[in-house]
């Protein structure tokens, strides 16, 4: 149900997404990635309180999480960006530098980076992060294309640039 949905979210049919975003977290209670992924198809669709809703849960089993595994850089930088959503700008950027930490170089955890501080008004450091993750030779065009968490990106010459090279890399590949 999780990665139909993320392949649902990526060509572009949130409203569809949601139903196996929430089916996974119905299987699976105990883990964070559901209403994370959940919780970004929501305030993609304007569905702020079902976003923060959802937000909030993510965090409740992101926080169970890391009481038993500090260390994992996913629920980090995910929880970074749903705590900067939830106006958590302290926790935020605190989880965000644990997950840099742990994980400087990964394509997740730069991609996040750059949502987090995008949700945070941070652009330069937003633009920065998100061409480090792209130029790892990763990166989503479909997801990048949706993500709410960069629409305040979308009339930014840097942000086009990086969707332009990341489309000539999908064309050039054939994906």
């Amino acid at each position: 149900h999780y990665f139909y949905a993320r392949d649902l979210f990526s060509a572009g049919r949130a409203q569809q997404a949601i139903a196996y975003y929430q089916a996974a977290e119905r299987l699976r209670p105990e883990e964070f990635q559901p209403p994370c992924m959940l919780a970004g198809a929501l305030f993609s669709l304007g569905r702020t309180g079902e976003g923060n809703a959802a937000a909030r849960r993510a965090l409740q089993t992101i926080d169970a999480r890391l009481a038993v595994a500090p260390d994992d850089s996913r629920a980090l930088h995910l929880g970074a960006v749903l705590a900067a959503r939830l106006g958590e700008r302290e926790r935020a950027l605190a989880w965000l530098r644990g997950s840099l930490d742990l994980q400087p170089d990964e394509f997740a955890t730069a991609y996040n980076a750059a949502c987090t501080y995008a949700v945070l008004g941070m652009r330069d450091e937003a633009l920065d992060t998100l061409d480090k993750a792209v130029r790892t030779g990763r990166g989503d065009l479909g997801w990048i294309e949706h993500d709410p968490d960069f629409e305040s990106l979308r009339g930014e010459r840097r942000f086009g640039e990086i969707v332009d090279r990341l489309r000539a890399r999908s064309e050039r590949h054939g994906t």
